[in-house]
């Protein structure tokens, strides 16, 4: 059935935008990461996978002081970057995620070999991923060109680096980098229609909602928001005017 939204005059499929947030951050992004990590953690002096997942972590902690990050992950663990039976992916925020992009370039140009034609795909990948997040950056001039080739790079040395591995669960190809490459190639510029401010208006909503017990209602879902909200703002203070 037709949704009742192309009813409206002047609605239809071009008003709708894929959302750089759930498509990049916590799509291609998060994938890419979660499986450069664990090579980069494998390439640290020291042994088991544990130890050389901390190490990184230390490393990861030290950039986030000197670049003054916010954003921050708590905790860097093996299952953080891959869960039993599943696919390596960075299980963080949108926002650690796009924070960490950087990091994940500076640690593949430190640790990954250039002669050696694996890693330097997944160098080469982060790369132009990170030169995604650069041309949306604010005080960028943007260029579709730009966003549009640098997607296809990254995906192209995406695709070699699935090819070449044996497990099906490295480096897995999903449907979202699809989606990546149209959101990229469309030509408009997705900082101008992402949903990082709904996401986290959502976000709180939830925290303010939460419940440790008792009847699940809205009325009760409803009190909640709003006493929560109600009691984090701070009270008004009613001064005299100087005269």
């Amino acid at each position: 059935m037709l949704n009742p939204i192309f009813t409206v005059p002047w609605v239809d499929s071009a008003c709708f935008k894929t959302d750089w947030l759930h498509c990049c951050d916590l799509g291609v992004a998060a994938d890419y990461m979660g499986n450069l990590f664990l090579m980069l953690a494998r390439k640290l002096p020291t042994r088991p996978l544990s130890k050389q997942v901390q190490m990184l972590w230390e490393k990861m902690l030290l950039w986030y002081t000197q670049k003054k990050v916010e954003d921050r992950l708590p905790q860097l663990l093996a299952s953080t970057l891959q869960q039993p039976g599943k696919a390596p992916k960075l299980r963080a925020s949108a926002a650690q995620v796009r924070a960490l992009v950087p990091f994940a370039l500076a640690c593949a140009q430190e640790l990954l070999s250039a002669g050696d034609p694996v890693e330097a795909a997944a160098r080469t990948g982060m790369h132009h991923l990170n030169q995604c997040y650069m041309s949306l950056d604010s005080s960028s001039c943007f260029s579709s060109d730009v966003l549009r080739d640098s997607s296809v790079r990254f995906a192209q040395q995406y695709v070699a680096l699935e090819s070449w591995f044996p497990d099906p669960m490295a480096w897995r190809i999903k449907p979202k980098l699809h989606l990546f490459l149209e959101l990229a190639s469309e030509g408009s510029r997705p900082s101008m229609f992402w949903n990082y401010r709904d996401e986290d208006w959502g976000g709180s909503v939830a925290r303010f909602a939460r419940r440790r017990g008792g009847k699940y209602t809205l009325a009760r879902f409803s009190a909640n928001v709003l006493h929560r909200f109600r009691v984090q703002q701070p009270v008004v203070r009613m001064l005299p005017a100087l005269q």
